[in-house]
């Protein structure tokens, strides 16, 4: 799952949910057709967020990975960038206009 990080993740299966603790959960369902969703840590991605699975007397795997989420703050420093540019475009044109022509 993600490594030895003692972290809470959960999982919502036909309406309730069960947080776990560790990287596996083990439940004892009754033959049936279940959905299931699942929230990972916080700054956590999950490869699969949700789906169905069908009991019928046997053992069901559902394999998961959760990684930590690539941090996307570039677009903030873009954002700044741009009105930095803008404050310095507007500051230099009421220096000209003060000068004159």
């Amino acid at each position: 799952m993600y490594g030895s990080e003692n972290l809470t993740w959960y999982i919502k299966i036909n309406n309730i949910t069960y947080d776990v603790k560790n990287k596996s959960i083990t439940l004892k369902e009754m033959n049936g057709t279940y959905y299931y969703s699942i929230i990972p840590p916080e700054g956590y991605i999950v490869n699969k967020t949700n789906g169905v699975f069908i009991v019928n007397g046997s053992n069901i795997i559902i394999t998961l990975e959760i990684k930590k989420a690539e941090n996307y703050n570039y677009l903030y420093y873009i954002l700044i960038f741009f009105v930095i540019l803008l404050s310095l475009f507007f500051i230099i044109k009421k220096i000209k206009f003060r000068k004159g022509p």
